[in-house]
Formats: C-alpha cells, sequence, structure tokens
C-alpha cells in the first residue's frame, strides 16, 4: 500500500478501502518512527555513542562520558574544545569549565542548575555572544 493507492481509493469513492489504506499508512509511519528512536536509545545506552547537539553559532555539545554518578559534555566550536560541563547526578549539578588559554588548561567556572546555563557560560567565556 502506498499514497497513490489511497488517493485512487478517494478518487474512486471508495471510502473503506481508504479508511484502511490510511491507517496501514500511518501505522507504517509510526513503526518506523518507533524503530528510529528505538536504536538511538540503545545507541546512547549501550554503544558509546556520542550524542551531539547543535546551540547556535557553530557551537556544539557531545556528551563525552556517561555513568551512573556523572555525565561530562564536550562544547566545541567548530572541530577546537573550548570546555566541558559535568553533570553531578546526585547533586544535580552543573559546573562548567572553560579554556581561556586556548591549551589544555581548564578551570573551573562555577557551579549551574541547569546544563544551558553551564553551556551559555561557556560560550560567553570563550567571546561568543549569544
Amino acid at each position: 500500500m502506498n499514497a497513490q493507492d489511497f488517493i485512487n481509493s478517494v478518487a474512486t469513492g471508495n471510502a473503506a478501502e481508504a479508511k484502511d489504506t490510511l491507517n496501514d499508512l500511518l501505522s507504517a509511519r509510526a513503526f518506523e518512527a518507533l524503530e528510529a528512536k528505538k536504536i538511538e536509545i540503545a545507541q546512547n545506552l549501550f554503544g558509546g555513542y556520542q550524542v551531539e547537539e547543535e546551540v547556535g553559532h557553530g557551537v556544539t555539545v557531545k556528551k563525552d562520558y556517561d555513568d551512573n554518578e556523572e555525565s561530562e559534555h564536550g562544547v566545541y566550536k567548530g572541530k577546537k574544545k573550548i570546555g566541558y560541563v559535568v553533570h553531578n547526578k546526585k547533586e544535580n549539578t552543573h559546573t562548567a569549565y572553560h579554556n581561556p588559554q586556548g591549551k589544555d588548561d581548564y578551570r573551573d567556572i562555577d557551579d549551574f542548575s541547569h546544563h544551558d546555563k553551564a553551556v551559555s557560560q561557556i560560550k560567553k567565556s570563550a567571546g561568543i555572544k549569544e
């Protein structure tokens, strides 16, 4: 069954067949989306898969590490790492570290209640305007 079958059923006035075709098409789409989401979740949990998120102005955040107690997210401008955020899961804090000299000399900026605030502070310390 495809969209053309649905259109043909509607055009010929066969409402029952059109309904069945539409239901089949929607079910197939929902199943495909569910399968894709299951694969994404499995990769995140079991594959060491890096989740990457675009946060604006050419800055991305990648999950570098995750366990039961904490996770670490690298903050990148292009390919250059400009900082990282450590999420302490027990205390639910997000500590931002930035790299002001561009070397491997990361410095603690502050603790934040939310991941996005920590990332924004790293961007600000790197001279990237929101």
